[in-house]
């Protein structure tokens, strides 16, 4: 086991390896490429999913967090135009609020999502956790919630959209799993 990089403290802990029947691992970097990519973009109502990754990135567009990077990237992979933004401000552990242009938005989302008739106004944009889209006084209809699920289930981290006090949508953000995780996986039952 030495020769293969596995320390063992003491053969008391070798000996008991042979009675356990489950293992828990911290997949990111070991069952996965620790590297995030774009899964399921959630579009609610009239909300197409390039605009929905379109008002996303704007709002991350000076984030440095990881998963605000990626979705700038997307965006930018997509030659989705990404606007401009006005006030920034990251919440650690919850996601990102900035004011954008309602000018930069679909004409036809001004009256769907209240927002001031006034081209040259600005609206808040909310890319978080619901803890966030809440503190924020945005409520979760019950398709969101399954939505919201749905990702979950699914293994992806959910991101949620909102403009104001409106949600436009979830983005899923996943983790590939290594090609080689389920041939281990597999040893690891069979032994």
């Amino acid at each position: 086991l030495a020769k293969m990089g596995v320390l063992i403290k003491g053969s008391a802990a070798l000996e008991r390896l042979a009675s356990v029947d489950q293992f828990a691992f911290d997949k990111t970097g070991t069952l996965t490429a620790g590297r995030p990519e774009l899964g399921a973009l959630v579009p609610l109502g009239n909300v197409t999913p390039r605009d929905l990754l379109r008002v996303a990135a704007a709002a991350e567009r000076h984030s440095e967090h990881l998963l605000g990077r990626l979705l700038v990237a997307a965006a930018h992979a997509e030659n989705a135009v990404i606007p401009q933004i006005g006030e920034f401000e990251a919440q650690p552990g919850a996601g990102v609020t900035a004011r954008v242009r309602v000018a930069a938005l679909p004409a036809d989302w001004i009256t769907s999502l209240g927002l001031p008739v006034d081209r040259g106004a600005d609206c808040r944009v909310i890319v978080g956790n619901r803890r966030l889209l809440e503190a924020h006084g945005v409520a979760l209809d019950d398709f969101a919630h399954a939505k919201l699920a749905e990702l979950d289930g699914s293994g992806q981290t959910p991101l949620l959209v909102a403009i104001e006090r409106r949600i436009i949508g979830l983005i899923g953000v996943r983790d590939a799993v290594r090609s080689e995780a389920r041939d281990v996986l597999s040893e690891l039952r069979n032994a």
